[in-house]
């Protein structure tokens, strides 16, 4: 699952099992590195609700059944409200950094591995504490001089039990240490985005948050590309810095051609989400460029002329005129 990759574990202190309340996961989300990087509050709404909130906007509300919170969603997914499922996917992590914190871990050199099974995240709560149940969308878009697609996985049930007994074999199942700051640099998962698309080229822009980290460092992206979304991917950039303002210029690309890329951590393997692009259409282009007209110093007409080739045209009527090879307009 995605959304679970890079989530940072320490493990500080023993906790002999004991099943946390619903103030404990409030009081510690607060201080969670989703919070922080979103803005998010908690608050106990019910006896038994947790709300998760940006601003005004309600993201999350978890229900409290004793020894664990459950939520449920069976929305349709639209593209007017898909950006709140990509929060949703940020709390879950916060959510999950909480419990574990609470159980006893802390960033600093643990992480859970980016493999585990979905039939496992989704059908062993009652050995691992952990239920998250997705469901695919897909969007796509096509413009006169664009192409959008958009996919991912909304959250459609989540279950996270508050059992240290539950939470330990999660960990020792799905937990990997990780000794130094370059190899949690390398766990990290870096987006990318597109800046600028034209018949021949698309501009991309790396970025990663370095915030659960803590590092000076200046951290180094590579970039891939690929002409189907599930062939082999080919490195097109090396290494850019992983937040660069200027990106990356991907050239001598074919119009009206889709490419999909994806990038890493230089020396990492979790990647990106894949983008999907496509460049302009060079015909559309052409057929865009209108007429202008420009006055005719004899008489105050006009001559449509084409932008190509219009200096051409009138340097050879102007010779024509001068020797009577055709009369006055």
């Amino acid at each position: 699952m995605i959304f679970i990759i890079g989530l940072l574990l320490f493990n500080t202190t023993t906790v002999y099992a004991k099943v946390f309340t619903l103030q404990d996961v409030n009081n510690e989300f607060k201080n969670s590195s989703a919070a922080a990087l979103l803005s998010l509050e908690s608050k106990i709404v019910e006896d038994n609700v947790l709300n998760i909130y940006s601003e005004d906007l309600s993201i999350m509300s978890f229900n409290y059944h004793d020894n664990y919170l459950e939520y449920s969603n069976s929305e349709a997914i639209t593209k007017e409200n898909v950006d709140k499922e990509m929060l949703k996917s940020i709390v879950i992590v916060g959510v999950l950094e909480t419990i574990l914190k609470l159980n006893g871990y802390d960033e600093n050199n643990m992480v859970l591995v980016d493999d585990i099974p979905e039939e496992e995240l989704s059908t062993k709560f009652d050995e691992y504490g952990i239920e998250i149940k997705t469901e695919y969308y897909e969007f796509n878009e096509d413009t006169e001089d664009s192409h959008f697609h958009l996919s991912g996985d909304a959250i459609r049930e989540v279950k996270i039990s508050l059992d240290s007994d539950k939470i330990t074999n999660f960990i020792n199942k799905y937990g990997q240490k990780v000794e130094k700051e370059d190899d949690l640099i390398k766990m990290l998962v870096p987006k990318l985005e597109v800046k600028n698309i034209t018949a021949n080229s698309i501009t991309l822009i790396p970025s990663l948050n370095l915030e659960s980290i803590s590092t000076d460092k200046e951290v180094m992206c590579s970039i891939y590309r690929a002409s189907n979304k599930d062939d082999n991917y080919e490195l097109i950039k090396e290494s850019i810095d992983c937040n660069s303002q200027e990106g990356f210029i991907d050239e001598n690309l074919q119009s009206d051609k889709t490419y999909y890329y994806k990038a890493a951590v230089v020396g990492g393997t979790n990647y990106s989400d894949i983008l999907e692009v496509t460049t302009l259409n060079n015909k559309k282009i052409d057929d865009s460029i209108k007429k202008k007209e420009i006055d005719n110093p004899n008489t105050g007409k006009t001559i449509p002329i084409m932008i190509i080739g219009g200096i051409t045209f009138i340097a050879l009527l102007i010779s024509l005129k001068k020797y009577n090879f055709i009369s006055k307009l």
